[in-house]
């Protein structure tokens, strides 16, 4: 009621004054949501075609191979102490590095009968290799043989977007994501 008071009591031009700022507002609000959104999606498009070609540049066979030398958490401490692991450690930095990614990129693996994931081989200076993953979005776990994204969603280290394909050993079994 003291809207209409305000406007009743004011000249036109004052008026006209007030509608032109409250409709910039509106658009400058409709501009940053929607840039906002559509940051999002291109850096989900972004995400997605590093995981695609990561996926089919890692080979599967080697990657199953270390997980079957090493089957205990931390049985990789360096990135240099295997070859296998260096190999797949270098695709991951060098991609990191080359799209500018704040965060790093990682293998996941599924123990399919516990549902649970581990981490086999990180880009970072640091290998976790087989410390579990325990707060995963479902996703991962639905769409593991088939990959796919994730818009923003939190987990225990923080929020994220996130684009996963699935890495395939000869056979075409996939064995991590």
């Amino acid at each position: 009621m003291q809207v209409f008071h305000f406007l009743k009591s004011r000249p036109a031009s004052n008026k006209v004054v007030l509608v032109v700022l409250i409709a910039l507002i509106f658009l400058m609000g409709y501009y940053i949501i929607s840039s906002y959104f559509e940051f999002q999606a291109q850096t989900i498009t972004k995400l997605d075609a590093i995981a695609k070609t990561l996926a089919l540049e890692i080979d599967g066979d080697q990657h199953e191979a270390l997980l079957n030398r090493y089957k205990k958490k931390d049985g990789i401490k360096t990135n240099e102490q295997d070859s296998i692991y260096q190999k797949i450690w270098k695709q991951l930095h060098r991609s990191c590095e080359a799209n500018n990614l704040k965060s790093e990129i990682n293998t996941l693996h599924l123990d399919s009968i516990n549902k649970k994931f581990s981490y086999v081989v990180n880009s970072t200076d640091t290998p976790y290799y087989l410390s579990p993953y325990t707060s995963f979005h479902q996703s991962f776990f639905d769409n593991y043989t088939t990959g796919g994204t994730i818009g923003v969603y939190k987990d225990e280290y923080g929020t994220w977007l996130t684009a996963f394909r699935p890495i395939k050993n000869k056979q075409g079994r996939v064995v991590a994501i």
